[in-house]
């Protein structure tokens, strides 16, 4: 309903831009880029009005493990919010709910499992809905026992990922206008990371036990703990960073930003 109503009301107002266009001899392609952002804007303040207040569908997936010794797994996230953490389920690769619904590809391969997981819903029902104002609420448990590579593509988001006890060995994150907290893994060895953001605020914890090269790209306002990871040409770097046990390779790379790292 909300989505047929934003279409007609913009194909309605394009309709009267060429008409005026037309009376008034205007060159309606100088308009046509303001008329899409005012009628998108409009339509963020008003879309509560148009709202119904039912619940989004909630739909709860778990994946088996079976004989998979590390594992590959993608997010593509919209709006809203998602959360990962540890799985304490030694049985599953994977377990969690996701407003909205989800989408699961599997491929297995002799050790391994490659796994996306995309949202069912499309544009309209990733807005916000009134009255949650939440989005999409997907909150993931992966299995902590198993190497794992993951990789999240979120738009306008608020990114929650705990991975203290989790094995990754490699992060990547492509994210918009969205606020992202991550806690890094504790004892997984060498763990790369990367971070490809708009404006957004991101904030990264290492763990005590875990030592850590850093460089920050971009726009960039940074906030780095220097006692831990003093400046040493482009990077920030623990002192024992070479022969730590568990490290992290960490490389941001950001639009206006504001980058904690602590």
């Amino acid at each position: 309903m909300r989505h047929r109503v934003f279409l007609g009301v913009a194909i309605i107002a394009l309709g009267i831009l060429f008409l005026l266009s037309s009376l008034l001899e205007l060159n309606v392609w100088r308009f046509f880029w303001p008329f899409i952002l005012i009628t998108a804007g409009i339509w963020f303040l008003l879309a509560p009005a148009f709202s119904r207040s039912e619940e989004a569908e909630v739909e709860k997936y778990s994946l088996p493990l079976e004989e998979a010794e590390e594992a590959n797994v993608r997010v593509e996230h919209g709006v809203g919010v998602i959360k990962i953490s540890a799985l304490k389920d030694k049985e599953n690769l994977l377990s969690g709910e996701f407003v909205g619904g989800v989408n699961p590809r599997v491929t297995r391969t002799k050790n391994g499992v490659r796994v996306t997981l995309s949202s069912k819903a499309d544009f309209f029902h990733m807005l916000p809905h009134f009255p949650t104002g939440k989005g999409l609420g997907w909150d993931l448990q992966i299995n902590k026992d198993i190497p794992l590579k993951l990789k999240l593509e979120t738009g306008a988001s608020d990114n929650q990922l705990d991975l203290t006890d989790l094995q990754v060995r490699e992060l990547k994150l492509e994210t918009g206008a969205s606020t992202t907290n991550i806690s890094l893994p504790k004892n997984a060895g060498t763990t790369k990371v990367k971070v490809s953001s708009g404006a957004a605020s991101l904030e990264i914890h290492v763990p005590k036990t875990t030592a850590a090269r850093i460089r920050v790209e971009g726009l960039v306002t940074k906030d780095i703990d220097q006692e831990r990871f003093p400046l040493k040409g482009k990077y920030y770097q623990s002192e024992d960073y070479e022969s730590a046990k568990n490290k992290a390779e960490i490389r941001v790379e950001s639009g206006l930003s504001t980058v904690e790292i602590k």
